[in-house]
């Protein structure tokens, strides 16, 4: 998952030195020869959208594009900062389900990913249907604010998702 789902896919041009697997079991984290294998739980509605994949003739189980771009900009220290999840949406967004991804934000009910997503999205001009536009913005109304990177010392809520 995260920043090692979105080198699969060729969402980011970082090398990575950790891997990054997404599991609901509680496990240590490990060393396969020069990599570092993190295990990143998540909680029980985010644990989905997931598919099957070839990776070095093992098959896998992967986070889907759309679940991997809203999983990074969740979770932004998983992939690299925020500027890098910018970047792994912007490049996804090409092929990107749009209504698959407003589904999965409905699924996790967090305003305050809705808000950095719709957030993110406007900001790399990505072409976002009108309805799924608008089903993000009523997703980003449940949540009063919140910090895209960290808080500054003195708040102002900026444009329509109030960042």
């Amino acid at each position: 998952g995260f920043g090692t789902a979105a080198a699969h896919y060729g969402l980011t041009t970082q090398h990575r030195k950790v891997i990054f697997v997404v599991t609901p079991v509680r496990l240590r984290a490990r060393e396969v020869e020069e990599s570092r294998v993190r295990i990143v739980n998540l909680s029980a509605n985010k644990f989905f959208g997931f598919e099957s994949a070839d990776v070095l003739g093992y098959k896998v189980m992967i986070s889907d594009r759309e679940k991997t771009a809203i999983d990074c900009i969740d979770r932004p220290a998983l992939t690299g900062g925020v500027g890098e999840a910018a970047t792994i949406l912007a490049t996804a967004s090409r092929r990107f389900d749009w209504t698959k991804a407003a589904d999965y934000l409905e699924k996790i009910g967090s305003g305050a990913l809705a808000r950095r997503f719709g957030w993110l999205a406007d900001y790399i001009k990505a072409d976002v249907p009108p309805a799924v536009r608008d089903r993000v913005l009523t997703l980003a109304a449940r949540s009063r604010k919140t910090w895209l990177g960290p808080g500054p010392a003195r708040a102002r809520g900026a444009g329509c998702y109030r960042l």
